[in-house]
């Protein structure tokens, strides 16, 4: 797209106040030329090197180091031959064409060359302004000028802002990015993990015990429906459901072990289920993380690990809650590979509650993942 079309598709009260802007400017410039003995030179010659000055500033946006240059050359060329007029007409749109170079230029190069530039133009302007006679009313004269430096770094501190914050958004978005694809995660893959191991037993059964089959499939068809629910239930929570039709469902947690082991139980897998202490000061979050942790070690016990008996306990004491899920299987995953997503979750999850995670293999070849996290001690 076109400069032209850049400033023209701005919003249209932006175009008009770039317009009074245009039109303040110019009258200020015609004012100040009209009084001869701040003025040096032909009246026509003064505004003619503050036309571009003024007539660039709606650009400022599009093109802000090229608004500049071509705002400062004309003005800069007649200061160093003739003298420097005195006059508000120059210094609103260098101060203006200042603050766009802090605050749009994309180069950092070119907006830190604006600011040496921006820092030598009071000086010379100053210098060759017909009203200065010495060197104290130079020094008297040059704050006055500086508003366009100060223009220059009020630009570039909003920049800077605007940066800061495009940044801790980015990093929020990124982390609830990885939040839901490990929401997403723990919640397909367990389901579909034992969809999958009851499906190849029905397969097994199928011609000599078609009841036995029959049963699997009702099986599989419950743990569709309910993994279908819970991912309803999350992609409402992690949306913004203005319509309010969002599942109002509770995040699991520790309360529901049951429900979630025994639907490994059908799959053809011997849990054991142990709890002591409670779970009570536990967050919401914590909570979530500790189930989502049995769930993916019970997926993996399921799916890779060819176990036939797996323990489950869940211990509090002074250190925390902690969940341990013990199978008697070859190993499972390897703790190191960086492959293993449900893994790497379970780390992330439990990292983030401030917690730890032990994962390996155990000393008689099963597998073992055990989640630590701690809970705050009540007070009174």
């Amino acid at each position: 797209m076109s400069r032209v079309g850049q400033v023209l598709r701005q919003p249209g009260w932006v175009r008009a106040r770039d317009v009074v802007l245009v039109a303040v400017c110019a009258f200020m410039a015609w004012q100040g030329s009209a009084v001869v003995e701040t003025s040096p030179g032909p009246r026509w010659a003064v505004l003619v090197s503050m036309a571009p000055g003024i007539l660039v500033l709606p650009w400022r946006r599009a093109r802000p180091f090229a608004a500049l240059v071509v705002g400062l050359v004309p003005n800069l060329t007649y200061w160093l031959l003739v003298g420097a007029p005195e006059s508000l007409g120059i210094l609103l749109p260098v101060s203006f064409l200042g603050y766009a170079v802090g605050r749009w230029e994309p180069s950092r190069r070119r907006m830190y060359a604006a600011l040496a530039v921006g820092m030598a133009v009071p000086v010379i302007h100053e210098w060759r302004d017909p009203t200065i006679s010495s060197l104290g009313a130079l020094a008297a004269a040059l704050p006055y000028d500086g508003i366009a430096t100060v223009a220059w770094l009020l630009g570039a501190y909003l920049r800077l802002r605007g940066e800061q914050r495009a940044e801790t958004e980015a990093r929020i978005a990124g982390a609830e990015r990885t939040r839901i694809a490990r929401e997403l995660h723990d919640i397909v893959a367990h389901g579909i993990g034992v969809m999958v191991v009851q499906a190849e037993g029905a397969a097994e059964v199928l011609d000599r015990d078609p009841a036995r089959a029959g049963r699997a499939l009702e099986q599989i068809a419950q743990t569709g429906r309910s993994s279908l629910v819970e991912l309803r239930r999350a992609l409402g929570v992690l949306r913004d459901d203005p319509s309010g039709a969002a599942p109002s469902t509770p995040l699991p947690g520790l309360d529901r072990l049951d429900d979630l082991i025994e639907s490994v139980r059908r799959s053809g897998l011997e849990v054991d289920h142990e709890s002591s202490g409670t779970s009570d000061g536990l967050s919401p979050g914590a909570d979530l993380a500790l189930y989502r942790v049995v769930q993916e070690a019970l997926t993996n016990t399921l799916r890779h690990s060819g176990a036939h008996r797996a323990s489950v306990r869940v211990t509090r004491d002074a250190g925390g809650v902690a969940v341990e899920v013990v199978d008697d299987g070859s190993g499972g995953l390897d703790p190191v590979r960086p492959g293993g997503s449900g893994l790497r979750g379970i780390r992330e999850r439990v990292a983030m509650l401030g917690g730890q995670v032990e994962i390996g293999p155990t000393a008689e070849g099963g597998f073992r993942v055990l989640a630590t996290v701690p809970v705050p001690v009540p007070h009174g």
